[in-house]
């Protein structure tokens, strides 16, 4: 994400260990180097048990985040600090999405856009999900835009 001065950037990583953790970094890269800036500790506890993908919005003042296990959270960002704060949660690993793969956030941030994918024995299901962020129920929100199924082996 482009630093506030229009010049720098900054890269976020989440850090993916075998424990249970929360820590989210911002790296700072200019002409003078690359910086971390201290790591934060906020968010869900996350392992590498779970798939997670991080996204900016346009504007590059939220970061939202999405996980295998089915969260969804946004965090402020200050694109001047690289500070997180004002953490929201839309969906824990208890609801009834989970296995979501990856996302979109619509340009003016009132849907989210999830790819969820679940595998058995001979086929694969996969399911668009669009969320609604002005919905005061999240997850009742969630409507199926497109369904895909696959067959893993085909009798010839």
């Amino acid at each position: 994400m482009r630093h506030g001065n229009g010049r720098d950037w900054w890269v976020v990583v989440r850090s993916w260990k075998d424990v249970p953790t929360k820590d989210i970094t911002a790296y700072l890269v200019s002409p003078s180097g690359v910086f971390g800036n201290p790591t934060q500790y906020i968010g869900p506890n996350l392992s590498n048990e779970s798939f997670y993908r991080l996204k900016f919005n346009l504007n590059g003042d939220h970061l939202y985040n999405i996980a295998s296990t089915g969260v969804i959270e946004r965090y402020n960002f200050d694109r001047c600090t690289g500070i997180f704060s004002n953490r929201q949660i839309y969906s824990t690993p208890s609801s009834i999405f989970n296995n979501l793969w990856d996302f979109e956030i619509s340009p003016d941030e009132s849907k989210l856009y999830a790819y969820s994918i679940y595998q058995g024995a001979f086929q694969n299901l996969a399911y668009l999900l669009q969320f609604d962020f002005n919905n005061s129920n999240f997850i009742t929100s969630a409507d199926t835009l497109q369904l895909f199924l696959t067959q893993k082996y085909l009798d010839h």
